[in-house]
């Protein structure tokens, strides 16, 4: 896979401009929120499952319901992105995560509960490809590796401000009040995205009308980042033209290559997320100690993304893939044997777990946008995330069931590192990824 050229012009060694500080500063915010509300399931689940009496399939569901959503936000919403602008298109996820986290903590039974699940993760899904691709087009290439580093950091970071939260709120306001926590802190988003965030570039360039052409022009000028002649506003591309080009023989071998990559990465990476803290426990330990363990998978987490977005300046996108991927694989599988020890070897086994993994969410989200051109740069992005959403499913239910089947911990840990191990296999088997 090759990177596609972008239309604005790479200002190697420039420092970043107001605008484009403010814009990424805003999409790691909103991020920063996604891991909150998306992972506010696994820390309020022993509180769900006592209260309702939920078998641990039964609770697979739950995670599996905002997986789900986040599928039909990425397939449905993430077009929208490269058809009315990525500022729209994240101002309309916005409501429907606000709307599902407050309808969340209001929720009364198992049926309430995954219905408020879903619409959080439609928003969550398709908001993930938006300002995935909105940081990538307006970091400048000196500072891009870090600022998508930065993305992954802030999943974790919400997810352990998450874990902060359920720990003072659900002994006082039940796990009810994580969710409108959370539904709160998102609807106050909606107003600072709508007056302060800018729509991007490399969208208004391509969209064939000279007024947004132009648009364009003011904003890269305040970049300091001229728009090359060969930007010139192009004839409006169809949806449909935009799913050609994404399967057709130009993308065609790079589609395929990263769909099977999220897919096998986020099988596992999303039975860890959610299922981490009620592990810890079977083995033993109390509830405290199962949300602390999410606690510090997540602070490893936090190094890891953004580690990996310097190293991807230095050493390349698909040698640290590869190596970030691999790892991956091989800590997951050790986290269920260390776990039943205990002590140090639990928390160094956490670190180190959700070291590798945001690790690979940095390298792998990088890939993603850089493989494709902006016309359909979102757009690609919610159909690959598509593939990875099934994995994402996936990884919760066979957790659930596998458990449910009376196998231990440690096996489970070790059937379900094969498949990052196998997408470490695809990255090296495939051409060079984002070079």
């Amino acid at each position: 896979m090759t990177p596609a050229s972008s239309i604005i012009a790479p200002g190697k060694g420039r420092s970043m401009a107001v605008v484009q500080l403010l814009a990424v500063l805003l999409c790691l915010s909103m991020n920063l929120m996604d891991g909150f509300d998306l992972l506010a399931m696994s820390f309020t689940a022993p509180a769900v499952a006592a209260e309702w009496t939920i078998a641990p399939d039964r609770l697979g569901l739950l995670f599996s319901a905002g997986l789900a959503g986040m599928a039909a936000g990425a397939l449905a919403l993430s077009p929208l992105a490269d058809i009315i602008g990525r500022r729209r298109t994240i101002l309309l996820c916005l409501v429907f995560v606000a709307s599902g986290m407050i309808g969340a903590g209001m929720s009364h039974s198992f049926a309430q509960l995954s219905a408020a699940r879903i619409v959080t993760g439609i928003g969550v899904g398709a908001i993930i490809s938006s300002t995935g691709a909105m940081v990538y087009e307006f970091a400048s290439d000196r500072y891009r590796g870090l600022a998508m580093g930065a993305m992954a950091v802030c999943f974790p970071a919400g997810a352990t401000l998450g874990g902060g939260v359920a720990l003072l709120l659900i002994d006082g306001f039940g796990w009810r009040g994580v969710f409108l926590a959370g539904g709160a802190a998102t609807a106050v988003l909606i107003p600072l995205v709508a007056l302060y965030l800018p729509e991007s570039p490399s969208f208004l360039a391509q969209t064939g009308h000279a007024a947004d052409a132009e648009r364009a022009r003011d904003m890269l000028a305040r970049m300091e980042r001229p728009l090359p002649i060969a930007a010139r506003p192009a004839e409006r591309q169809s949806f449909a033209g935009k799913i050609a080009e994404i399967v057709g023989p130009g993308l065609r071998r790079s589609s395929l290559a990263l769909g099977g990559l999220f897919l096998l990465v986020m099988l596992s990476f999303y039975f860890i997320i959610n299922w981490a803290p009620k592990l810890v426990t079977m083995l033993g330990a109390t509830g405290r100690d199962g949300i602390a363990a999410g606690l510090y998978l997540n602070i490893g987490g936090m190094a890891g993304g953004l580690i990996a977005g310097l190293a991807i300046s230095r050493y390349g996108l698909s040698r640290v893939t590869q190596v970030a991927v691999g790892a991956m694989g091989l800590a997951v599988g050790w986290f269920g044997i260390a776990a039943s020890a205990g002590g140090a070897i639990l928390i160094s086994s956490a670190l180190g777990l959700g070291f590798t993994m945001f690790a690979t969410m940095a390298s792998i989200y990088m890939l993603l946008a850089a493989a494709f051109p902006p016309r359909v740069r979102v757009t690609a992005a919610g159909l690959i995330a598509t593939a990875g959403r099934v994995g994402s499913v996936l990884g919760p239910l066979v957790g659930g069931s596998l458990l449910a089947a009376g196998l231990t911990p440690e096996l489970i840990c070790i059937l379900l590192a094969v498949p990052a191990l196998m997408a470490a296999m695809l990255v090296r088997l495939s051409p060079p990824l984002g070079e």
